[in-house]
């Protein structure tokens, strides 16, 4: 399968990505403290470099810079951040050096329209299944607080608008209130479980048991996203077309190649 093949590769392609998340980190945050240009493009390198020597350090330079333009927006904003911030890193940021990089392309995959692929994917690639069902919910609630910063206010938040990824702390919605925190927990609940059914059945290393375990996990995060928890008179048409283009891109990464089976849980 593809993904045997490309271990020798992920050293490279998780620098790759590291350096990419974290370059964005410091550019969206210092960009907000009105320093210019040269300041936001020195942040920028210095949290690239960090995350090409190592992953782990890059993310924590990121978010110390994204913290910092997070304070310069409000001083309730900048706590959030830091504490959430500094609580995922301890839990899996410092731990992994690819994991804790994974919650921070919620918004991505929301503004791409595949939110709900990425609990699935989580749980095929992320080794352990309660760090798969960790990593999950963090994203979740990154997903859900993205949509709601970039002007989203119906449920089942899971729509990011473009634009947020350019300036995710000048979002107009930033300060937006969360109309009902239920639909908000099902998502975060939702894709914790969708990525632990996927970690579990990834366990075999075969096709047909992560098929099963993708089917289970589409199920639990479109029931998270149903009417009965958002209060809608009807399932959201976008919500099924995302979790309907999910599974189309589940079962090409699948067919790829089996995940590499997983990591005992530590």
């Amino acid at each position: 399968g593809l993904w045997d093949r490309l271990v020798t590769s992920e050293p490279l392609l998780r620098r790759v990505a590291a350096v990419t998340v974290c370059g964005w980190l410091g550019w969206s945050g210092v960009s907000e403290l009105g320093m210019g240009l040269p300041a936001a493009l020195g942040a920028t390198l210095v949290a690239a470099l960090a995350a090409a020597l190592a992953p782990p350090l890059g993310v924590a330079a990121g978010l110390i810079l994204f913290a910092a333009g997070a304070f310069a927006r409000s001083l309730v904003l900048g706590l959030a951040v830091t504490v959430i911030g500094a609580l995922w890193w301890v839990v899996a940021g410092r731990r992994r050096d690819w994991v804790g990089l994974v919650p921070l392309l919620a918004p991505l995959f929301g503004a791409a329209g595949l939110a709900p692929a990425l609990p699935l994917l989580i749980g095929f690639f992320v080794p352990g299944t309660w760090l798969a069902i960790a990593t999950g919910a963090a994203s979740g609630a990154i997903a859900v607080t993205a949509a709601v910063a970039s002007g989203t206010t119906q449920a089942p938040f899971l729509h990011v608008a473009p634009r947020f990824l350019a300036a995710p702390l000048s979002a107009a919605g930033l300060h937006a209130s969360l109309s009902g925190a239920l639909p908000a927990l099902a998502v975060v609940v939702g894709w914790g479980l969708a990525a632990g059914a996927v970690s579990l059945t990834a366990r075999r290393a075969t096709r047909p048991s992560v098929l099963g375990g993708v089917l289970v996990g589409s199920v639990v995060t479109l029931a998270a996203a149903g009417p009965w928890v958002t209060g809608g008179q009807q399932l959201d048409g976008r919500v099924v077309l995302q979790v309907g283009l999910s599974l189309i891109l589940m079962l090409f990464v699948t067919v790829l190649g089996p995940p590499i089976a997983a990591e005992p849980d530590e």
